[in-house]
């Protein structure tokens, strides 16, 4: 579904829109800090390269942790169509270009295709080449920068490549143990064993199920919370009562 963006210094405005689109990324496209800088920027210009262009996207945590492909749509300088990047007319060299006015380039909105590796930080750059301004003459475009900011998700909470959810269990569960299912952010549900005697936000990790790159697997941790019943009939109140007899626990502080 495509969705609009706000862009970084040089990108204008514009949109973008992306899919899921599995693993199949080259990683040398994620760069976790803009590269050059000013003096770069001179130095493109000195030897007749184009300006990189430099944006930013947020994307949602689902595709974050799978990976997929966007496309983004940039203003971007091109060669002038109408003198095909001359800058002049009809081959007179005394006649500027009427769409350019002599600059032998102009301004056009570019849709860009680039890949999210899986597990990108919040934060990150992706560095796609010549996918800038175009240069004078015959010389290399120009680079687009896209800085990535993560989206948050409800029910999933990142910490490097390990994923962090929350499950409730009842009062029973905690106490005799039980076998429950989890949701996983892969959409998929696992198995997770709670021992007799949990405690409340007690936690547990299921190993290999956090996020998974190329390098590792992250894990899942899952935190317990307890649900105690609101309301007691007379015979659970009584039973209760039995049980806390039997424990040696007294209701009152005293």
């Amino acid at each position: 579904a495509k969705m609009g963006s706000g862009f970084g210094t040089g990108a204008g405005s514009g949109g973008f829109h992306f899919s899921n689109a599995g693993n199949d990324f080259s990683l040398d496209e994620l760069f976790g800090s803009f590269f050059g800088g000013p003096d770069h920027t001179a130095r493109q210009r000195a030897h007749g390269k184009g300006s990189d262009i430099r944006t930013s996207i947020s994307i949602p945590f689902q595709i974050a942790v799978e990976g997929g492909r966007i496309e983004l749509k940039i203003p971007t300088e091109v060669a002038c169509p109408v003198c095909r990047g001359t800058g002049h007319q009809g081959g007179a060299h005394s006649h500027y270009c009427s769409r350019c006015n002599g600059t032998a380039r102009v301004t056009q909105s570019r849709t860009i295709a680039a890949k999210i590796p899986a597990g990108i930080d919040d934060g990150a750059t992706l560095r796609l080449r010549r996918k800038g301004h175009i240069g004078s003459g015959n010389a290399t475009p120009g680079d687009l920068y896209v800085t990535v900011k993560v989206q948050e998700d409800p029910r999933f909470k990142r910490k490097g490549n390990d994923i962090h959810i929350e499950t409730t269990i009842n009062l029973t569960q905690a106490l005799l143990g039980a076998a429950v299912r989890v949701e996983t952010h892969e959409h998929k549900f696992a198995n997770l064993r709670i021992p007799a005697g949990t405690q409340p936000d007690q936690q547990f990790r299921l190993a290999g199920l956090g996020i998974r790159t190329q390098k590792q697997n992250g894990d899942l941790y899952v935190t317990v919370r307890v649900a105690l019943p609101k309301k007691l009939t007379a015979k659970q109140k009584k039973l209760v009562e039995e049980l806390a007899k039997e424990l040696g626990e007294n209701q009152d502080d005293r």
